[in-house]
């Protein structure tokens, strides 16, 4: 097997991809609590802490504090071959290396994390893989928040890992996994860290939304998960942008915490970057121009909503 990058190491190059249908398969947004409905973390060292984040409030990790999960095979997190997309926020206080979010078995190249790597610069974006890291040159700055994302799939006998910062495809270091490639183990051989892996831990960072699907989301998407997080008025965390992803890939709607979301094959704008203006909001999630857009309630309609609001207030005041 060979591993790749699909940008070279000396240049980002620029390259269309379609979308796929997502399918999340964990999320973890962090507002005052370490869980996904399914697997909750626990803290490893001093209790668990949170700071507000990009969406809510985020998880603050140390050398002192991180959490995790050891019974998680009910989570069914994509293993092996399978293709995947791992997504957080990050703020670091510290460029000293150490991993933020992942998953994995107990060995080495079984494991699946995004983090500060050890090799190459100190406190650079990388892929952790236990004992089997990719690297890249870019290091964060201090207490800011940072998008970063990475993608797997293995494609005619090829592993392909792409690494994105703040939706930039980033050029990364070669790699052969070799051996086993990303098998979570059994029983408490698999974990879900935060701010840990193998004896690695952050100095000290804050993590926000951190997120798997078992597959590649497209260029698209990845953009549109930073984009749609920052948009005053949405402020989306990975599930609300993965109801979003899922319509598009229906050319479908849907309606996401009161907002009406419809297809649109002309969405227009900049590739995964959110368009707002007289209330409406669109976003383009494929090369092709596709995206979707909010529906404006027609005039009628919002005055019929007003009018339904005031008898509502007025019944209650005579309740």
């Amino acid at each position: 097997m060979i591993w790749k990058s699909s940008v070279p190491a000396v240049a980002i190059v620029a390259t269309a991809a379609s979308f796929a249908q997502a399918g999340l398969v964990s999320h973890f947004n962090f507002d005052n609590n370490a869980t996904d409905g399914t697997v909750s973390l626990s803290a490893v060292g001093n209790p668990l802490t949170y700071q507000a984040g990009v969406i809510g409030n985020a998880i603050s990790v140390s050398d002192s504090s991180h959490a995790r999960a050891t019974s998680i095979t009910g989570l069914h997190l994509p293993t092996g071959t399978s293709s995947r997309t791992l997504s957080l926020w990050v703020n670091i206080n510290d460029h000293g290396a150490g991993s933020w979010f992942g998953y994995g078995g107990n060995g080495p190249r079984n494991y699946f994390a995004l983090g500060q790597t050890f090799n190459g610069a100190q406190g650079a974006v990388g892929f952790m893989g236990y004992a089997a890291d990719v690297n890249t040159t870019t290091i964060l700055n201090l207490n800011q928040w940072y998008h970063v994302l990475a993608t797997y799939k293995f494609v005619e006998g090829e592993d392909v890992l792409d690494i994105w910062v703040n939706g930039t495809l980033i050029p990364s270091s070669p790699f052969n996994p070799g051996g086993t490639t990303f098998d979570l183990g059994t029983g408490s051989n698999g974990s879900i860290d935060v701010g840990w892996q193998d004896g690695r831990v952050v100095d000290g960072a804050m993590i926000d939304d951190a997120a798997v699907w078992n597959s590649v989301l497209g260029e698209g998407e990845v953009k549109g998960l930073g984009s749609l997080a920052l948009t005053s008025g949405l402020n989306y965390d990975a599930t609300d942008a993965n109801m979003l992803f899922e319509a598009h890939a229906g050319a479908s709607s849907v309606n996401i915490n009161g907002t009406q979301w419809v297809y649109t094959a002309n969405a227009g704008g900049t590739l995964g970057q959110v368009q707002s203006g007289g209330g409406q909001y669109t976003i383009q999630l494929d090369g092709s121009g596709s995206g979707m857009t909010t529906v404006i309630p027609e005039p009628a309609s919002l005055a019929l909503l007003a009018l339904s609001g005031l008898v509502l207030a007025a019944r209650r005041k005579r309740d």
